[in-house]
């Protein structure tokens, strides 16, 4: 199964172009790394002051270089292969397609001659099992050993999860697990690929196979053969029971997420009251003392977002933060149901969740606000009850027949080595600044194995934009092939309809699926509502599709 390595984690998320002035000439396509003066430089694989890389600079303007990090799209490019994996070259700021031969680093996947997917390529590491057979019988248990002496103290180890490239520094000590098998660092080092680079880390548990299958144990004797008894009189039938009571109703579905940001400014001057185009405030002067934020109708780039307010609800999560600095912001929950002033501006009840920044007047913000998706369908009904008794009468027992031979025990299989233990999820990093790009890609990503028109992705449009294409993969492929529907919903007088758009098609056996827009293009107005549909007709075996679908803003 592919797995994507690289400058970070997989996926194809939405591109994020960001501006950093420049060290010597940088030029559209040039791999940079980020200098000490934060500025970036074309990055050198000879020269470990030049690395690693941080992305591929996708555009210049205003004297500022745009760098598409990881896990974006860097278009613009040209003379690229389709589907090859990029390398940082020994020449400065140049990619090549041949792996050097120490200090590797992955830049990205061509997915097109003039695009390429940033730090995020697929490579089969997976190791194939020997063949081995059906496990034997288990063996009698053997007498216990007498215990060995206590060994010395070792090193202490520090389980950190799954390997992950970027900028995660590794100190001696800490141990990772990759496809199965466990590596510990044995020198600080980042974006270093655990499986080919020995003189950073080493091996000390490897993906264990099946087992060879034991040998055939020998012949038992042949036991004397009883004599035959008498058959029984067949007993009468017994009377059917009564049917079971009706199981009870399955447990509701887990509710998704979906969400989105918008640009505000900050209003200080009033806690009450409209807060004026592209402004929001607090009902308190001390913000961490608010009870709610009130939105105007309009953000400061004039899209009006009133249906998109009115859907928010009791538990959803409304985030704060500047626009030019993530680690100013205020988190907030939605305490009570909304209350909209048409074309004006929208009340949200809150409760302050954390908060470390106090903004001031007329400051740039980032609104992001995460809904509850939609209740999940009802579990299935539950098992008929059990059949009645059956009869007490029983008909006497024939005599017992002949015992067969019993073949000796095998011997037991080898045990597979220890597995390193799992690491905790990492947290979400924050979002990053709005980009002046007028192409989007809006990423969806499924975990686990949907079911028969189940909504595996959802989220409202927040400006008028069109949808023209999109880039779509699996983690477990199909066996006979997936068909998911693309739908565009709309609001009518208060009501959510929904009309289908396109599709996305996995053929069998592909971890690749294609994307089809009905007539290569379709157009929405800010607050429609796009969402993707699992086939009806579903393929059990196909597992974890993500995707994104792109276009442009109007």
């Amino acid at each position: 199964m592919a797995t994507y390595i690289g400058l970070g984690n997989g996926g194809i998320p939405a591109p994020v172009l960001n501006p950093y002035n420049t060290s010597g000439t940088v030029n559209v396509g040039d791999v940079v790394y980020l200098t000490s003066a934060l500025t970036v430089a074309q990055a050198d694989a000879n020269n470990a002051s030049a690395r690693p890389p941080i992305g591929v600079v996708a555009g210049l303007s205003n004297g500022k270089a745009l760098v598409a990090a990881s896990g974006s799209v860097a278009s613009g490019l040209s003379g690229l292969t389709p589907g090859a994996v990029y390398w940082l070259d020994t020449t400065p700021g140049q990619m090549t397609t041949t792996e050097p031969a120490s200090d590797a680093y992955v830049v990205g996947v061509a997915i097109s001659t003039t695009q390429i997917l940033v730090g995020s390529v697929p490579v089969d590491l997976a190791g194939t099992g020997g063949g081995g057979g059906a496990t034997g019988p288990t063996g009698p248990t053997g007498p216990a050993g007498v215990n060995g002496a206590t060994g010395a103290t070792g090193p202490g180890f520090v389980a950190v999860g799954e390997w992950v490239g970027g900028f995660v520094t590794y100190e001696v000590g800490d141990v990772v697990t990759w496809d199965g098998s466990s590596y510990v660092a044995i020198q600080q080092n980042t974006n270093v690929f655990p499986p080919v680079q020995p003189s950073y880390w080493t091996l000390i548990a490897a993906k264990g196979s099946n087992g060879a299958q034991g040998a055939t144990g020998d012949t038992g004797p042949t036991g004397a053969a009883g004599a035959a008894g008498a058959t029984g009189d067949t007993g009468p039938a017994g009377t059917a029971g009564a049917a079971g009571a009706t199981g009870p109703t399955g447990p509701q579905g887990v509710a998704g997420t979906s969400s989105t940001f918008f640009q505000y400014m900050a209003n200080t001057t009033s806690t009450s009251g409209d807060p004026g185009a592209g402004f929001m405030l607090w009902n308190n002067a001390t913000q961490a003392s608010a009870t709610q934020l009130t939105f105007d109708h309009l953000t400061d780039q004039n899209v009006d977002i009133d249906l998109f307010l009115a859907l928010l609800q009791v538990g959803d999560t409304v985030t704060v933060q500047a626009q030019t600095d993530s680690s100013k912001y205020q988190t907030w929950t939605v305490s009570g149901a909304v209350t909209v002033v048409p074309n004006d501006y929208v009340q949200v009840p809150v409760t302050l969740v954390t908060s470390n920044w106090s903004f001031s007047n007329n400051d740039l913000l980032l609104v992001a606000m995460i809904l509850k998706g939609q209740q999940g369908a009802t579990g299935p009904t539950g098992a008929t009850g059990p059949e009645g008794a059956a009869s007490t009468v029983t008909g006497p027992t024939g005599a017992t027949g002949p015992t067969g031979p019993t073949g000796s025990t095998g011997p037991e299989g080898a045990a597979s080595t220890v597995t390193g233990p799992t690491g905790s999820t990492g947290p979400t990093g924050s979002m990053g600044p709005p980009s002046a790009i007028t192409t989007y890609y809006l990423p969806f990503d499924f975990v686990g194995v949907p079911t028969s028109n189940e909504v595996v992705g959802r989220a409202v449009i927040p400006v008028a934009a069109t949808m023209t294409a999109g880039y779509a993969y699996c983690s477990t492929y199909a066996t006979v092939g997936e068909t998911m529907t693309i739908q565009k919903g709309t609001y009518s007088a208060g009501v959510l309809s929904y009309s289908n758009i396109g599709t996305i098609t996995y053929a069998a056996s592909s971890y690749q699926g294609t994307v089809a827009i009905s007539g290569g293009t379709v157009s929405f107005a800010a607050g429609d509502v796009v969402r993707i549909v699992a086939d009806s007709n579903q393929d059990a075996s196909f597992a974890s599709p993500f995707f994104s679908l792109n276009g442009a803003y109007l």
